[in-house]
C-alpha cells in the first residue's frame, strides 16, 4: 500500500521540537489513514539535570474501543497503542537527584480517546562495576476494559525490574 509520510525536528525557545505525519490513501477494502505526532523536550536548571517532555499522537483509525479489547486481542487484531484515536505523553526526568548514579523519572501515557492511562515512577542505578538496572512502578486507571486496564484491572499498579547490558 502506497504512503506518504513526512518528519521534522528542530529547536524553539530552548525545546527541542519533533514531529512526524504519514498518510495512506484508501486501497482495495481499506479506508483512508492518517497518523501524526508532534513532541517536545526541554533541559531545565543551571547543571541541566531535569528534563521535561511531551508528546500528543493523532491516529485517524483509532477511537474509544472501551469493552472490545478481549476480542481484539482474542481475534489477533490488538496493537497496543494504536487503538486510541488520540494519545498524549509527558514525562519529568532527573539525573543525579539522590546520587550520581542515579535518574529518577516520572512519566504519564493516555489514551485521551477513552481517557486510560498508565503512571510510571522510576529509579534508575548506574553504579560502577554493576549492570545497569531500572526498578518500576506503574499504576494503571481511567475505568475497566480500557487500553490500559483490559488486561491488568481498573487502579492495578505493576512493579517491575529491568536489567540491560550494552555491548
Amino acid at each position: 500500500q502506497d504512503k506518504l509520510g513526512f518528519d521534522f525536528s528542530g529547536r524553539l525557545f530552548g525545546a527541542s521540537l519533533y514531529g512526524e505525519a504519514a498518510w495512506a490513501p484508501a486501497y482495495d477494502s481499506g479506508e483512508a489513514s492518517l497518523a501524526a505526532s508532534l513532541g517536545f523536550s526541554r533541559v531545565l536548571g543551571d547543571l541541566k539535570r531535569w528534563t521535561l517532555g511531551g508528546e500528543f499522537f493523532y491516529n485517524s483509525a483509532g477511537g474509544d474501543r472501551t469493552g472490545q479489547y478481549a476480542a481484539l486481542a482474542a481475534a489477533g487484531e490488538y496493537k497496543p497503542f494504536y487503538q486510541g484515536e488520540y494519545y498524549g505523553y509527558a514525562s519529568l526526568q532527573a539525573k543525579e537527584l539522590f546520587s550520581p548514579s542515579l535518574t529518577t523519572s516520572l512519566s504519564v501515557l493516555a489514551n485521551l480517546s477513552e481517557l486510560s492511562y498508565s503512571l510510571k515512577a522510576s529509579e534508575s542505578f548506574d553504579f560502577p562495576r554493576v549492570l545497569p538496572f531500572t526498578l518500576s512502578l506503574s499504576y494503571s486507571g481511567g475505568g475497566a476494559d480500557k487500553e490500559f486496564t483490559w488486561a491488568t484491572g481498573n487502579d492495578s499498579l505493576a512493579l517491575s525490574f529491568e536489567a540491560r547490558a550494552e555491548f
